[in-house]
């Protein structure tokens, strides 16, 4: 198989061609390379000698200088790799001596072969065997492979490791081996590529997270910032200022990724730099119909309707690992998912009524629940520091959000008053601006030292050290905004719009919104943990 792009620019370089060749286990492979009959591989510094080799690095505390960390990169783990041996590479096939470099760029491919493969470990071990008999390769080109269920699978033979060993891509001292998944490109490079064909087809939800844990984890180890542009001299001594993570057709014309999984690449970057910062990857919109609609990094783990309860869903929360959320129903109900707790519910309690505000305590092992009169009702490990009806208030609330230190808390009343309890400050609230407008929603800074709140036309107030971002207001329809997640950096946030829009405001990432068949009512974030 050709890409579109593999021929030069004439009306037929905008044709599809198909070649299809059989290869070892049966199967029909597509190379994603576009690369000439000979002399794919570029040749390793020390077997032809030339001024565009890598340069030799000085050696300081036994890593490459240009490999030493960076500040505001978080170790992030490896996922499971599939070693060469689990998938059953024949290392026979293997010739030539590998060449290493430093990685800098992180290069993302799809293998343009038959999507969801029965057996994805032979369709891995039919690419090794048309790369290095039909292409002449070295090994396999890819340093990682990804599949549909989102199993990585170890790619180009770099070294033998240990047991217990994560197979990296590189030698010890940091340098990872050249593979030759883009041709010019592939000393400094890390290439890795989904299994199947993208070019109309949707990757997997399962492929994409794992390839955001791959691409987030190789930025890890090589001290790369997922989001920016940084210049680079490939091969041929040509220098470049591009992204640092790209799909194959940024570097040679070809149509690999695919079409679909191109255009996800920007996404994919921002959610590798959650991961790597300690942000976002991904949330879920909260349908009136009890279903948390996932987005991006979030999972999918169940909805009232799944259990046959027929409630109207009016607060969602996340539990702190992003493993699991608790569900709010009209009568005060809660309904935990994934590793959320069960701690009781106002119904418990002999109440039944609106609940339009759950948060969870730091610990994840208690929340809070706010009635419709800004009664909060605590649960669990959550402490209990007072409520609107105490004080004489006698206004509807609509949003409830704890202290960072959870020894406090702020409600937000309809009209955009903000009453604090326990170690909550106060720094002001719309009457007091003289901003008419119902209060949507309400988000605390990471210092605790400032808020946002929302107003319901997409208006952004900005209170204490909280900074403005930008607003929704002439974006959406008067009356349309629904809640405000702040990023736990405090570098932005975002705006639910009923119809299950989400805005995104400053350094956040832009993963989009999702149709809901009914009004969205609620947003809870999946920020990054050790475990992502």
């Amino acid at each position: 198989m050709r890409h579109r792009h593999d021929l030069p620019s004439s009306p037929t370089s905008r044709r599809r061609f198909l070649v299809a060749g059989a290869v070892a286990g049966g199967s029909l492979l597509a190379p994603s390379l576009r690369l000439p009959p000979a002399g794919a591989e570029e040749p390793a510094p020390h077997q032809h000698g030339s001024d565009n080799d890598e340069p030799v690095f000085e050696e300081l505390g036994g890593r490459p200088a240009e490999l030493r960390p960076k500040a505001g990169l978080a170790p992030v783990p490896p996922p499971r790799i599939v070693r060469r041996s689990e998938w059953g590479a024949d290392e026979s096939l293997r010739n030539g001596e590998p060449s290493y470099a430093p990685v800098k760029k992180l290069v993302v491919h799809h293998a343009a072969t038959p999507n969801n493969p029965a057996d994805p470990a032979a369709t891995v071990r039919s690419i090794q065997v048309y790369h290095v008999r039909d292409r002449g390769f070295q090994d396999i080109a890819y340093n990682f492979l990804i599949d549909q269920r989102g199993v990585v699978y170890e790619g180009r033979w770099a070294r033998d490791y240990g047991a217990g060993e994560t197979p990296t891509g590189q030698l010890a001292d940091g340098r990872g081996v050249v593979g030759a998944h883009a041709l010019n490109y592939n000393t400094g490079t890390c290439g890795i590529c989904l299994l199947g064909d993208f070019t109309s087809t949707q990757p997997s939800q399962a492929a994409l997270d794992a390839l955001v844990a791959v691409l987030a984890w190789q930025c890890s180890l090589n001290q790369i910032d997922a989001v920016k542009s940084d210049t680079f001299t490939n091969y041929e001594g040509v220098t470049r200022t591009f992204p640092n993570i790209v799909g194959h057709l940024d570097l040679t014309p070809t149509g690999c990724p695919g079409d679909v999984l191109y255009r996800g690449i920007p996404t994919l970057r921002t959610r590798a730099d959650g991961l790597l910062k300690g942000g976002l990857v991904g949330y879920w919109v909260l349908g009136q119909d009890g279903t948390p609609n996932p987005v991006a990094g979030a999972a999918p783990l169940g909805d009232l309707r799944n259990r046959r309860i027929s409630a109207r869903a009016t607060a969602m929360a996340a539990t702190p690992s992003g493993q699991g959320y608790w569900v709010v129903d009209h009568v005060g109900g809660v309904h935990a998912f994934g590793d959320a707790r069960y701690v009781g519910s106002l119904p418990e309690r002999g109440l039944s009524v609106l609940a339009p505000a759950i948060a969870s305590t730091p610990s994840g092992q208690g929340y809070w629940l706010m009635d419709e009169i800004g009664g909060v009702h605590s649960f669990g490990d959550a402490g209990y520091f007072g409520s609107l009806p105490e004080r004489q208030v006698r206004t509807r609330a609509s949003a409830l959000a704890p202290t960072p230190s959870g020894r406090g808390y702020w409600v937000l009343d309809q009209v955009g008053g903000v009453h604090s309890f326990g170690d909550a400050g106060y720094f002001g609230s719309l009457p007091e601006r003289r901003v008419r407008a119902w209060g949507a929603g309400f988000a605390s800074t990471p210092s605790g030292r400032g808020y946002w709140v929302l107003d319901d036309a997409g208006g952004v107030h900005s209170f204490g050290d909280a900074g403005f971002a930008g607003s929704a207001w002439g974006r959406i329809p008067s009356g349309s905004a629904r809640g405000l997640l702040a990023e736990p950096g405090g570098g932005g946030y975002y705006v639910l719009v009923s119809d299950g829009r989400v805005l995104a405001f400053g350094s956040v990432a832009d993963f989009g919104g999702t149709r809901v068949p009914v009004r969205a009512v609620a947003l809870a974030g999946v920020r990054r943990t050790s475990t992502q």
